[in-house]
Order: structure tokens, then sequence, then C-alpha cells
């Protein structure tokens, strides 16, 4: 658990990639700081919304994240 007074920018600055819940600001904040960004949806039911993804991909269900993590240059 992370305390609410940890900014998202400072905890990113740690991390190697960035999964976030759409469409929430921190895959933009991973984006911006080079970080490998998506959203995820394990459950497959939230529309695409390139407006609000910024640029970022959506992944749908566990087998499109596990791809997604293995294509990874770490």
């Amino acid at each position: 658990m992370v305390a609410s007074a940890v900014a998202p920018g400072r905890l990113i600055d740690h991390c190697d990639i960035v999964v976030s819940i759409p469409y929430t600001s921190t895959a933009s904040i991973g984006a911006v700081k080079n970080k490998p960004s998506v959203y995820y949806d394990p459950t497959g039911s939230l529309p695409v919304c390139d407006d609000l993804a910024n640029g970022c991909r959506v992944l749908r269900g566990i087998r499109e994240l596990e791809v997604w993590a293995e294509s990874i240059d770490m």
C-alpha cells in the first residue's frame, strides 16, 4: 500500500513499467517519463477510447497483458 501523500510521479520514478486502470493519469505520467505504459482492463468490458487513452495502449484480458510484458526489453 502506498500512502496517499506520495505523488504518482515520484512512485513511477522507481518503477520499470506502468500498468494503469483505464483511464487514470498514471499511464500518461509513465509515458512522459519514458516508462513502458499501458492501460489494463482485466474484464475486457470497458470501451477503448483513444481520446482518454492519450496515446497509451489499452490491453484487455490477461493474455494481452502477458504478451505486452514479454515484449518489453528490460
